[in-house]
């Protein structure tokens, strides 16, 4: 979804990777969730 580029924040950015395969971040390697829709209630997934 392109609407949701930087939505987490860019406090700290450091560099730019385009891709063409998502690739989970350092949010998702820690445990949440991709697209983290609320409406959906997709949160943390607490492994």
């Amino acid at each position: 979804d392109k609407t949701l580029y930087l939505w987490k924040g860019g406090k700290w950015l450091r560099g730019l990777e385009f891709s063409r395969v998502d690739k989970p971040g350092f949010w998702e390697r820690a445990g949440y969730n991709n697209e983290a829709d609320v409406w959906r209630e997709q949160r943390y997934a607490g492994r």
